[in-house]
């Protein structure tokens, strides 16, 4: 019987959405024949191997492996394993390109990322967040590493562009808010326009009603004392009588 072993170190590789390498018999270069010359069915124990989230892989992991024939023969041996990690950081979410006025603080969803074994550097904009911006185009990039230093990019540009740009030359995506805007200022010189005027005129109603009233109440005077004149002739008349 004969069991065939590598003697170097075998390097495996991680998984994409773990931070493990898979194991067997074909992955390590492993085969084993009986006397007749028959291919034997090889163990491997275990059967995954753990990523060691180290920046130089000084830390390996041993693998068992054995063999056994019909007749009770048996060998085995012991491989060392280094796992690499091959898969690049994954970002899940990353924004697209940005279009503000110069006078809007510029907002963005934070960009989440997915890594199957360590982050080891992350780098963010190097413009802040939630901040005015003069009227120009800027980059924006994330960038994400991990430690077998695979690298990943979220990259986007933010546009600041005047309020004094002329409406034909505004990209499509302001358009909607350059109305929106122009829509609210129009509003703003409006209603309190359509305020004053309303109270002006509650208030013209209110004097018209009271001039009104006050003139029936000098008319209803002028009445009540021409009745007295006519009965006081009347009383007189009849005194000289």
């Amino acid at each position: 019987m004969k069991l065939n072993c590598p003697v170097d170190e075998i390097r495996i590789n991680t998984t994409y959405f773990e931070g493990f390498g898979i194991v067997n018999a074909d992955i390590l270069g492993v085969t084993a024949f009986d006397a007749d010359g028959n291919k034997l069915e090889v163990d491997v124990y275990p059967r995954t191997v753990q990523h060691c989230f180290c920046t130089n892989h000084q830390l390996r992991s041993t693998v068992h492996v054995k063999a056994e024939d019909k007749y009770g023969n048996k060998r085995s041996c012991e491989i060392i394993v280094a796992v690499y990690d091959v898969c690049p950081p994954r970002f899940t979410s990353c924004p697209g390109d940005i279009y503000v006025f110069h006078d809007e603080p510029v907002r963005w969803i934070i960009p989440e990322v997915y890594e199957n074994t360590v982050v080891y550097a992350s780098k963010d904009p190097d413009l802040p967040f939630d901040q005015l911006y003069p009227e120009s185009s800027y980059y924006m990039e994330y960038k994400i590493t991990d430690i077998d230093r695979n690298i990943a990019v979220c990259s986007f540009y933010v546009h600041a562009i005047s309020r004094e740009t002329p409406v034909e030359q505004l990209p499509w995506q302001l358009l909607s808010r350059y109305v929106d805007r122009r829509q609210t200022d129009l509003a703003n010189i409006l209603i309190p326009t359509v305020v004053c005027v309303s109270l002006f005129s509650f208030v013209g109603m209110l004097i018209a009603c009271y001039r009104l009233k006050k003139s029936k109440e000098i008319v209803g005077q002028d009445t009540s004392q021409e009745s007295n004149c006519d009965v006081q002739e009347e009383i007189d008349v009849d005194k000289h009588w």
